[in-house]
């Protein structure tokens, strides 16, 4: 106050507290705040006057970090499922991890001949098991092994290239086993089964010359709905893919990765990998083969239930042996070790057994 008048500082002399109540909600450009270091932009602002809204709805997703990404293009996307390399990778080696840690697949000291047919399930295999390794605490040593079983056209060569350039530890086994199949087998029969049989002893016998106390095979979550389907439909009995054959009768063990893993991410992660995909042209001539109408049979069912193979791959860890026809649980007959027991069984004698016969 200044010879008895007082003085407003900011405003006119004349001007009352009136003025400046009015001045503070008088419309007029308002100061953007500056965003903060590292804060992640926002939605659209909305006006509304003297207060500004935000569309909650309108936050653009969590940026991720991309996931580690060895010998591939980063950002390489699959044309198919839209998702890119490191995306895919990540899920799988979590998934590989969850089936390890439940398992104990993988144990320090292993040497483990990865079974690689170049198909493109066999190459994932080899790529995410060894992302995977690499992570863990303690030493593993992986090898790769190739069985040429004599088909026409097999690329032997290229995969055997392909290998070298992306440093995997590789050997080619040739052992003609098309001739012992075409002979044991009339024409026109499914030569999966016995063909699988043939090369699955042939690993056994080349991991033991290498020195491999494990076996890994590129099956996946899809295999198993599909090997539990088939032994429920054709052999009638409940039976699918365990993660992990313990090794008996000095043979190795046998161990699945990518058990938890569905198909399609199998095949989009492979895709994505700048490999040669080696088709097979002896089983892929055969269209009426059951795993094939059972892969149509679970697409039909998928459009209705769309969770239906998720479901079905859960089923296999939640099992109420109370509620099945067992007259004792525990001394149920565990069976044979071979998945591919429905194949070998005529369909009469599994309708004899139904009826009773």
């Amino acid at each position: 106050m200044l010879g008895g008048q007082p003085v407003h500082f900011g405003r006119e002399p004349t001007q009352g507290p009136e003025a400046v109540v009015r001045r503070r909600h008088a419309p007029g450009p308002r100061r953007t705040p500056l965003p903060r270091r590292g804060a992640t932009p926002r939605g659209p602002r909305i006006d509304r006057g003297h207060r500004t809204l935000r569309r909650p709805h309108a936050r653009p997703p969590r940026q991720r970090r991309p996931g580690h990404l060895v010998d591939r293009v980063p950002g390489r996307t699959d044309p198919v499922s839209g998702a890119s390399a490191p995306t895919l990778e990540r899920r799988l080696v979590g998934q590989i991890r969850r089936l390890n840690r439940a398992f104990d697949l993988i144990e320090p000291g292993d040497r483990i001949l990865v079974a690689c047919s170049g198909g493109k399930d066999s190459w994932a295999l080899a790529f995410l098991l060894r992302t995977y390794v690499r992570r863990l605490p303690f030493a593993v040593d992986l090898v790769a092994v190739t069985v040429d079983q004599g088909h026409p056209g097999f690329p032997a060569d290229a995969l055997a290239e392909a290998f070298a350039r992306h440093g995997f530890a590789h050997h080619v086994v040739y052992q003609d086993t098309l001739s012992v199949v075409r002979e044991k087998l009339p024409p026109g029969a499914t030569t999966c089964p016995l063909c699988s049989r043939l090369r699955r002893g042939i690993l056994h016998r080349v991991a033991e010359r290498l020195g491999a106390n494990k076996i890994a095979l590129g099956h996946h979550g899809d295999d198993a709905i599909e090997t539990l389907l088939l032994n429920q439909f054709f052999a009638g009995r409940i039976k699918a893919m365990p993660p992990k054959l313990p090794a008996r009768n000095g043979h190795p063990a046998v161990v699945r990765p990518l058990l938890w893993a569905l198909g399609e991410d199998v095949a989009a992660y492979a895709r994505t990998l700048d490999v040669p995909i080696a088709p097979c042209n002896v089983c892929g001539s055969q269209p009426d083969q059951r795993r094939i109408w059972l892969r149509r049979l679970l697409d039909d069912l998928s459009r209705e239930v769309p969770d239906a193979r998720r479901s079905l791959l859960a089923s296999l860890a939640h099992v109420d042996l109370a509620h099945l026809h067992l007259r004792d649980a525990q001394a149920a007959p565990a069976g044979s070790a071979d998945e591919t027991a429905h194949a070998t069984l005529p369909l009469d004698r599994v309708l004899a057994r139904i009826r009773g016969s």
